[in-house]
């Protein structure tokens, strides 16, 4: 008898890389330092995180406490905003800092260019 089913080479293929590409970037991602297996639970746990981001407070900006009155919401409010202010400040800063060290980098990479250039 014969049987009913037969799976051709491109079934076979598809199988192949069905099971064999999960257990490659699994090992990849454990090679590159990172834990795939928590961020496969973080992806499908995204419809909670997704909703309680904007209830929990980041360590980038002050807690904000709920407050009945007019006057602790706008104080609420102008702490936020200073908040955010000293984090762009900051990440302001240190990209200055990161773009002037290129700079030099830059700098130091065009006078040795000048350099092999008169050798020659």
């Amino acid at each position: 008898m014969r049987r009913k089913y037969k799976v051709t080479g491109c079934a076979r293929f598809f199988l192949f890389l069905l099971i064999f590409t999960p257990i490659v970037l699994i090992g990849v991602s454990y090679y590159n330092g990172d834990d795939p297996i928590q961020k496969i639970k973080d992806f499908f746990g995204s419809e909670k995180t997704e909703q309680t981001i904007g209830a929990t407070p980041t360590n980038d900006m002050p807690a904000v406490s709920t407050g009945n009155s007019s006057e602790s919401s706008e104080v609420s409010e102008s702490s936020i905003l200073q908040g955010r202010i000293n984090v762009m400040q900051n990440k302001i800063d240190q990209l200055e800092k990161e773009n002037k060290d290129l700079i030099r980098t830059v700098q130091d990479r065009d006078k040795e260019i000048l350099l092999l250039k008169q050798n020659k």
